[in-house]
């Protein structure tokens, strides 16, 4: 017998596969979608990672934004305190200001000339000028002393090495004097003929040096050559007879502009049967010489500015307060040759005070000023140690017994 095949009846409709096959079309899209989302999701969020962590991103930039203004805020504080610090090293010389040395200071304009500073005056000192020394009709005293009369002490500039800081007093320093005016009233210094040509220069030496305390590696008395060196003045000698080739100008001046008011610089001159020199007449000799002047006088005014502080300093005031220099020079006349003292009066800048103080000849006068002294400070003395001070009120000085002139 034959066995008979069975046929397996599909039971689906045409409509049933055709439902099917949609449906696993419409299952595949999604899944493709969802893939493509996904991705572009991640896209989307690594972009946005990097926008906000990112090395040029939202936090990076916000941390940057907040280390610079932390930062500009401890600038302005770094700003505030050294202004502080630089006007409490003006104020008290602390600080940085403070560990300068003076020379740096007035380096850094911080001191400047005329500037006044808190120098002070040794506990004690004294010196007695006596009339063997002065030719002086009596001796002459001046006294120092923190608890008694205080002298104002200005800065006059830097030494001519740059290495030392200059001070000079306010005023002219006053002697000891009487009360009235039927005593010994002046506060000025008197010098006399050839006894004081001979002494005088270590006279105000020795007055000047009782000023000098710990932070002054000296103190003498002001001379021409410091006034002409500050105010930037040279002096040329020639050699011709009549001192044609002579004169004193200012340095910068290229065409050398002569400011000499005397006229007798350079001149050489002959005489016979007189006292060469001051120290000639006290041995009692004489003989025959020549001499050529070196005396000259010029106005503060044709060397500096009148409105400059080194003016202020140096001559204003000084047709009262007129003082001695320890410089000396001589001049020459047709009959003798004459010496002096140098001296600054009414705003005058004189080698020789007029030539005026002794004669070779033989005739002696007698004058008076007030004594300018000079402190050469320590190169190593520091701003913190001497400081600038309020200007105090230097006093007027009253003389109705001046004396010869």
């Amino acid at each position: 017998m034959k066995k008979i095949k069975r046929k397996t009846i599909n039971t689906e409709s045409s409509e049933d596969v055709t439902h099917t096959n949609i449906l696993k079309k419409e299952k595949g899209i999604t899944l493709i979608a969802l893939v493509v989302t996904i991705v572009v999701l991640l896209i989307l969020a690594g972009v946005s990672i990097n926008l906000v962590i990112g090395n040029n991103g939202i936090i990076t930039k916000s941390k940057e934004g907040r280390d610079k203004t932390e930062q500009a805020v401890e600038n302005d504080m770094l700003g505030l305190n050294s202004l502080y610090d630089e006007m409490d090293s003006y104020i008290n010389g602390s600080g940085e200001a403070g560990d300068m040395t003076l020379v740096e200071a007035f380096n850094e304009g911080i001191l400047q000339v005329g500037d006044y500073v808190n120098y002070q005056n040794p506990t004690s000192g004294q010196y007695e000028s006596k009339r063997t020394e002065t030719g002086y009709t009596s001796s002459q005293t001046y006294t120092t002393s923190n608890n008694g009369t205080t002298v104002n002490w200005r800065v006059l500039g830097l030494s001519e090495d740059g290495n030392h800081l200059l001070l000079t007093s306010g005023s002219p320093l006053k002697r000891e004097q009487g009360e009235t005016a039927d005593e010994d009233y002046r506060p000025y210094y008197c010098l006399f003929g050839a006894t004081a040509m001979v002494n005088f220069k270590d006279e105000l030496d020795n007055i000047c040096g009782i000023y000098k305390n710990n932070y002054a590696d000296s103190v003498k008395s002001l001379t021409i050559d410091d006034i002409n060196r500050l105010c930037g003045v040279t002096v040329h000698i020639g050699t011709s007879a009549d001192g044609s080739d002579s004169k004193v100008y200012k340095t910068s001046d290229e065409t050398q502009t002569n400011i000499d008011k005397r006229g007798n610089i350079g001149r050489t001159k002959s005489y016979t049967d007189q006292y060469a020199s001051p120290q000639d007449y006290l041995n009692g000799t004489t003989s025959s010489f020549d001499k050529t002047s070196n005396a000259y006088y010029y106005e503060g005014s044709d060397a500096i500015s009148t409105s400059s502080a080194l003016y202020d300093v140096l001559f204003a005031n000084t047709n009262s307060k007129r003082y001695w220099l320890a410089s000396s020079a001589v001049g020459v006349s047709s009959d003798c040759c004459y010496f002096g003292i140098g001296l600054v009066e009414d705003g005058e800048a004189d080698a020789d005070g007029h030539c005026n103080q002794f004669f070779s000849n033989y005739v002696g006068y007698e004058n008076s000023e007030g004594v300018r002294p000079v402190v050469t400070l320590k190169s190593d003395v520091k701003y913190g140690q001497i400081t600038e001070i309020t200007p105090p009120v230097e006093e007027e000085w009253k003389a109705p017994n001046d004396g010869p002139r």
